[in-house]
């Protein structure tokens, strides 16, 4: 859903998960998206010259995407860990 920028879907399963008390496993698939998409940015030599333009995309995509500081801080979270590797 993510990849697809299916926001709709992402705030309908947001909020099922809300309902049954299942939001910690919201937030950690939502983390483990943003480390691995955030670390193929970093990793790949290929694209040293655009990398920082990269993540800073991703932030903005993500940050047009969700509007709770839960999430968004686990944004900058999840930049700090690959941009630190």
């Amino acid at each position: 859903m993510v990849e697809e920028g299916r926001i709709s879907d992402l705030a309908r399963l947001h909020t099922l998960a809300a309902r049954v008390d299942a939001l910690d496993a919201v937030r950690a698939a939502w983390k483990a998206y943003l480390q691995q998409a955030g670390s193929a940015i970093v990793m790949d030599e290929e694209k040293d010259k655009e990398m920082i333009k990269s993540l800073l995309a991703l932030k903005s995509k993500v940050r047009g995407w969700v509007g709770g500081c839960e999430i968004v801080c686990g944004l900058r979270e999840c930049v700090r860990r690959f941009v630190c590797v």
